[in-house]
């Protein structure tokens, strides 16, 4: 289950032994609860089981839940590397927790408290070290900005800022992206921005987040999973999220796009959709904005990727008028989730309309009775049983199954009884087993006539 604390190696060499510095990629979040951890774990896991040697970091130093989300008991933690001016292989191979999946685990520490002791010349050094030992190191910086996790963001070749598709988090996104500028830690255009708990009929849209913030929008959107995701949260087990899971596609997918993974993702290789209609990972065609602090690009590259201003007036798009006339220009994709929309609750209504138009039948019916018994009587009384006959039903259209009963009276009121059968939604196709009876009386005139039947 990943309890109890990692084994140090005392011989056959060094587990952490150098290699290549690796690559960086720091997680934080615009506000709590935006799924930040989630995403920093499944792209350490992702990396992981495509081969690479991953290091993941728990630097939320005063909230981290690493450690729960992998169901992992460690009393070592990174604020034990705080007051170490030289981070030796031995020294990092007691902090870091060997996770059975293959991760080695730099958690934060159990009380909050010692976070403040981890200070952005110790991130500094945690990270250059374990960089010098792992092919990717994945740094949950969480939603606080300390002066450690400043430290995560600056040196990252990729700087990912969750979001989710929400007019608070994404306010909140923006005041992060210019508080990164404000203090010279990263600028806008060199931020990944990625939408978590994406749905198609969101009315914040990738597209508006990154008008919104001035970062680029990853491609792979993340859909929510809550239910998914609920039993491996609970469990601590987040490794054994199912293969299946739509958010572990996505994000795995992700992983794909960062250049983290060069095998297909989890679930058949079957790959999460990515607006633009590219796969994840597609062989090298995008440079990630991150990346520019190493490499340099051309002026004018993608435009579906690059920067697309400052995003200054773009939050005042972010209300439900107007972001639904930006939402209508996007083209005909969500006109298509409307109508599947429809067609899911087609059946219901059909079935509401039938009940009430049933309910029709059956009070048209009693009306029918009702007419068909009266002027029966008024014939009868006048003329007899025939004439009671004919009357009553020449008042019943043929579609109705109609029982005439012309019994007379008493001599001083003449009485006729109709019974029809209620149809079932179409008239003469079938009937109710049950009828409504309609029954009238009028003054006999046969005996005062001297005659009648």
């Amino acid at each position: 289950m990943g309890h109890g604390r990692a084994a140090p190696s005392r011989g056959g060499g060094d587990p952490f032994a150098a290699g290549p510095g690796g690559k960086l990629v720091a997680v934080a979040g615009a506000k709590g609860g935006v799924g930040t951890t989630v995403t920093a774990v499944q792209l350490a896991l992702a990396a992981r089981a495509a081969g690479r040697k991953v290091a993941l970091v728990d630097m939320d130093l005063q909230s981290g839940d690493i450690a729960s989300y992998l169901d992992v008991q460690f009393r070592r933690s990174i604020a034990d590397l705080a007051q170490i001016n030289d981070i030796s292989p031995r020294v990092l191979q007691d902090a870091v927790f060997t996770h059975q999946t293959g991760l080695g685990l730099l958690l934060a520490p159990g009380e909050g408290e010692r976070g403040e002791e981890v200070t952005d010349r110790t991130a500094r050094q945690v990270i250059g070290a374990l960089r010098s030992r792992f092919e990717v190191v994945v740094v949950d910086c969480g939603t606080q900005m300390t002066s450690a996790g400043a430290a995560a963001v600056e040196l990252a070749d990729i700087a990912l800022l969750v979001t989710t598709p929400d007019v608070v988090a994404v306010r909140a996104a923006k005041r992060m992206v210019r508080l990164w500028d404000r203090l010279q830690i990263r600028k806008a255009e060199e931020t990944v921005t990625v939408v978590n708990r994406h749905t198609r009929s969101a009315e914040i849209q990738p597209q508006l987040v990154q008008r919104a913030t001035g970062t680029t929008v990853a491609r792979t959107a993340i859909p929510a999973g809550f239910k998914e995701l609920q039993p491996a949260v609970d469990s601590g087990r987040m490794q054994d999220l199912d293969a299946k899971s739509a958010v572990k596609q996505a994000l795995w997918g992700l992983a794909g796009e960062l250049g983290l993974v060069e095998a297909a993702p989890p679930g058949g290789g079957r790959r999460a959709t990515h607006r633009g209609g590219h796969a994840a990972g597609g062989g090298g065609e995008r440079v990630l904005p991150g990346l520019r602090r190493r490499h340099a690009i051309e002026a004018g590259g993608d435009p579906a990727q690059g920067s697309v201003g400052d995003g200054t007036d773009a939050l005042n798009e972010i209300a439900p008028p107007s972001t639904k006339g930006f939402l209508r220009k996007r083209g005909g994709g969500d006109r298509g989730q409307v109508t599947v929309e429809f067609l899911g609750v087609l059946p219901l209504a059909l079935i509401v309309l039938a009940v009430i138009w049933q309910l029709v039948l059956v009070g048209y019916t009693y009306s029918l009775a009702g007419n068909s018994a009266d002027k029966g009587a008024r014939a009868g009384a006048a003329k007899g049983a025939g004439a009671c006959q004919d009357a009553a039903a020449k008042d019943v259209p043929g579609s109705w199954t109609a029982d005439i009963d012309c019994a007379g009276g008493d001599g001083t009121v003449y009485k006729a009884t109709v019974k029809l059968h209620v149809p079932i939604l179409f008239p003469g196709a079938a009937d109710f087993p049950w009828t409504v009876t309609g029954t009238a009386g009028a003054a006999d005139e046969t005996d005062l006539a001297g005659g009648g039947d």
